[in-house]
């Protein structure tokens, strides 16, 4: 994974217990983390260094422990089966 500067401001508002390197060490790792804590800016950062590809292999096969079922469930369902899920989001949170 790159590691802009812009990433490593991202890795440390959502990696808050470990180094923004570390966290940028393991990209299906940071990326369950910010589909569960970033904020719509930290997204809309991601969004450009990270493809709707990324997003969806981290949903296919997430870091354990870190969203729960309903978390991976909204995500997957928040739009239709024929597009991606993340076309035109800002916010991936399940909130």
């Amino acid at each position: 994974m790159i590691h802009s500067d812009e990433l490593l401001v991202v890795a440390k508002h959502i990696f808050w217990f470990g180094t923004p390197e570390d966290a940028l060490e393991f990209p299906s790792r940071f990326l369950t983390y910010a589909m569960t804590y970033a904020s719509d800016e930290d997204i809309e950062i991601l969004r450009k260094y990270l493809s709707d590809a990324d997003f969806e292999a981290t949903l296919d096969d997430h870091a354990p422990g870190i969203f729960n079922r309903r978390c991976a469930f909204e995500c997957r369902t928040g739009l239709g089966a024929h597009e991606s899920r993340w076309a035109g989001r800002t916010s991936l949170k399940c909130d």
